[in-house]
C-alpha cells in the first residue's frame, strides 16, 4: 500500500486510500476503519481480498493522529477531532449510497 501514498491533495495522504477495483461496477462500498494503535494499512489484506471479488469497493480510512496522518495525538481534544477523517469521507458520498453498520449484513 505503501505505493498510495501521494501529495497532500491526494485521498490516500488525507487517510482515505482509493479504490483500485477495474470489475464491474460495485454492489457494496465497505468502509474500513482500524482500533486504536493501528492505521489503514493493518486492512491490507482485507481489502485485497474484497477488491478481487469484484463485487464491492473499498476505503480505508486513517483517523486522526493515526497511519498516514501526522496529526499530533497531543492535539486532540475531542472524538470529533479524532473522527474527522471518517466524517470526512462520509459526508463525501454520493446522497444516493447507503451506509450501514457491519452487523445489518448478519
Amino acid at each position: 500500500m505503501g505505493s498510495e501514498l501521494g501529495t497532500s491533495s491526494s485521498p490516500a495522504r488525507s487517510g482515505i486510500s482509493p479504490n483500485t477495483c477495474s470489475a464491474p461496477p460495485p454492489t457494496h462500498h465497505f468502509v474500513l476503519v482500524h482500533g486504536v494503535g493501528h492505521g489503514s494499512w493493518c486492512w491490507y489484506k482485507i481489502r485485497t481480498l474484497l477488491e478481487s471479488s469484484g463485487h464491492c469497493r473499498v476505503s480505508c480510512v486513517d483517523l486522526a493522529s493515526a497511519g498516514v496522518d501526522r496529526t499530533d495525538a497531543n492535539t486532540l481534544e475531542s472524538f470529533q477531532e479524532y473522527n474527522k477523517p471518517l466524517l470526512d469521507l462520509m459526508a463525501s458520498l454520493p446522497e444516493n449510497e447507503q451506509v450501514r453498520d457491519i452487523d445489518q449484513f448478519a
